[in-house]
């Protein structure tokens, strides 16, 4: 039996898009229908790359030179046994291994605990999100709101946000559909939605910080320093659910996405308050919530004892 080598036309990640099992020499690939493998790259050649088969079983690759090069520009490699050559048919990319190419040791897998795979994975995880988020957007209406409204108005911000969310992450799912083949919508919504009610979360404790510190400065530095960092956390989140770029460029990416909002509310905030005291913040609640669920006297204990105080004072005042 001759010499058996794989064509294998590699994706834009690096992943197999079709292989071929080449037996017969010399095997042709271009994109010419006399090819032996056809490349639907209108940059490759019409016969990009010629692998023939020598007396002695070695083969050799000629690849064809691109289109503006010099005369005489053709490469040739040889193909060792077990070896592999890397290719480039003007944006496709042909990699050719031997038959006795060493693989590695199968990979473990790596299974998602229950409930991640429901909430990444599942539809009615995608309705718990968009069920939390309403929650929570109507618990900070609530807060925010004192004095009496129609049903109209508390319904129509938890609509809002949960419509924003949606097309939010029906948009990243079309991106991943053209980067990934699958749009994978509930892991965009579990992404999406787990940062925006941790982003109120982290909102309430800073109004806890408000409400207990007299800086403002620190307040307000901290607000821009968090909403940063959830930026970059959502990009990079997204980025990887889309499988785009490798590890290194997404966090690179989030780290860019972080550092620009970072940048922009700086310079909002440093153009608004340039000497930090002229202009006093108006916060948008008398208290935040945690503060609020503190136990409380009634008005009838308030004034019982502000009466025992007043009669406190008065027994010491009336003392020699």
């Amino acid at each position: 039996m001759g010499r058996v080598i794989f064509a294998e036309l590699l994706g834009r990640h690096g992943d197999v898009t079709q292989r071929v099992r080449v037996e017969r020499f010399p095997f042709r690939v271009g994109r010419a229908y006399t090819n032996d493998l056809v490349v639907d790259d209108p940059h490759a050649l019409a016969e990009h790359v010629v692998v023939e088969e020598g007396e002695d079983g070695s083969l050799t690759v000629r690849e064809g030179a691109a289109p503006g090069a010099p005369a005489g520009a053709e490469r040739r490699e040889s193909l060792p046994r077990a070896g592999e050559a890397l290719l480039e048919l003007g944006r496709t990319h042909l990699r050719l291994r031997d038959r006795d190419f060493p693989v590695p040791p199968a990979a473990p897998i790596v299974r998602r605990t229950a409930p991640i795979e429901w909430l990444f994975g599942h539809w009615s995880g995608t309705l718990t999100i968009y069920a939390a988020v309403a929650l929570v957007r109507l618990a900070r209406f609530q807060q925010d709101t004192w004095r009496e409204t129609e049903w109209v108005a508390w319904v129509n911000p938890a609509l809002w946000e949960v419509s924003l969310l949606a097309i939010w992450a029906g948009g990243w799912a079309l991106l991943t559909r053209l980067l990934a083949r699958r749009p994978r919508y509930s892991a965009h919504v579990a992404v999406a939605g787990l940062l925006a009610l941790l982003s109120s979360a982290i909102d309430e404790g800073l109004q806890v910080v408000r409400f207990a510190i007299p800086s403002i400065a620190f307040a307000q530095w901290a607000d821009v320093a968090i909403s940063g960092a959830l930026a970059g956390a959502l990009l990079l989140g997204h980025l990887r659910v889309a499988h785009a770029g490798s590890a290194r460029q997404r966090a690179f990416a989030g780290v860019a996405a972080a550092l620009l909002l970072f940048g922009v509310r700086s310079l909002q905030l440093v153009s608004r308050q340039p000497n930090w005291v002229s202009v006093l913040p108006y916060w948008s609640r008398l208290e935040p919530i945690p503060v609020s669920w503190l136990p409380r006297e009634s008005v009838e204990e308030y004034f019982d004892g502000t009466k025992r105080l007043e009669d406190e004072l008065a027994a010491a005042a009336e003392k020699p």
